[in-house]
């Protein structure tokens, strides 16, 4: 089932974390074996992953005390998905 939660491909995508203190976040992420081609934003990091691998990059950003107020696939933007969200 790709681009779900069910995905356990090991297949790559670009997922944005918004975060308060992006340099921090990129050098946390850079102890991470299998983090790679992270890009620091104004707001936030970009980097890819397996869908598997997101939680565990959220589990080691909060275990050092950065909050993240965001988590984007980057398929979100490439499907109707966002259009079929009943957001009010």
């Amino acid at each position: 089932m790709k681009n779900t939660p069910f995905d356990y491909s090991e297949d790559k995508i670009s997922v944005y974390f918004e975060v308060a203190r992006p340099p921090i976040v990129a050098e946390i992420l850079m102890e991470i074996g299998f983090v790679r081609d992270i890009l620091i934003r104004e707001y936030g990091v970009t980097l890819s992953l397996a869908i598997q691998q997101i939680p565990e990059v959220i589990v080691e950003i909060s275990s050092h005390n950065e909050a993240i107020y965001g988590v984007v696939p980057k398929y979100l933007f490439e499907s109707n998905r966002l259009e079929n969200l009943n957001v009010t």
